[in-house]
């Protein structure tokens, strides 16, 4: 099967258990649009060296968060600068390669929520420990005053 480069692509169960497969990177210049979930794989079965990722909210914080209009449509947008996410996730930046603009740096924005997800356990430890600290401080207040 082949698909047309230009026009709509509708794929509609036609193909193998109602999918489309493709082995290399699908590119749109416009929107990608899904009535379901949009997924990647995540078994564990298929990774190695697995370890725990540390001190998030430092990486976290080394990234910027911008409002900017796309140079070819005006369409205002938010989100991050792919060179700025390589230097501290280059892991999360994928290069491809468009016809007209050359090789093109592409982020995957569903490895920074990952990461987000950590920051925020993160956070909520801290948070934890602070309220541990405050409480403990109040009982020495309470203890003082009771004493005097």
């Amino acid at each position: 099967m082949s698909l047309p480069t230009t026009g709509p692509i509708d794929v509609q169960g036609t193909h193998n258990a109602n999918s489309y497969y493709s082995r290399g990177t699908i590119v749109s210049v416009g929107a990608i649009t899904s009535s379901d979930n949009v997924t990647a794989y995540s078994d564990k079965r298929l990774k190695k060296n697995i370890r725990p990722l540390h001190d998030c909210l430092e990486l976290i914080s080394k990234l910027d968060v911008y409002r900017y209009n796309w140079k070819e449509n005006g369409k205002k947008a938010i989100g991050v600068i792919a060179q700025e996410v390589e230097e501290v996730f280059p892991e999360f930046v994928i290069e491809v390669q468009d016809e007209t603009k050359g090789t093109i740096k592409t982020v995957d924005y569903a490895k920074l929520a990952t990461i987000s997800l950590k920051g925020i356990k993160e956070l909520v430890g801290m948070i934890s420990e602070l309220r541990d600290d405050i409480k403990q401080l109040k009982e020495e207040v309470n203890g003082k005053t009771q004493n005097r």
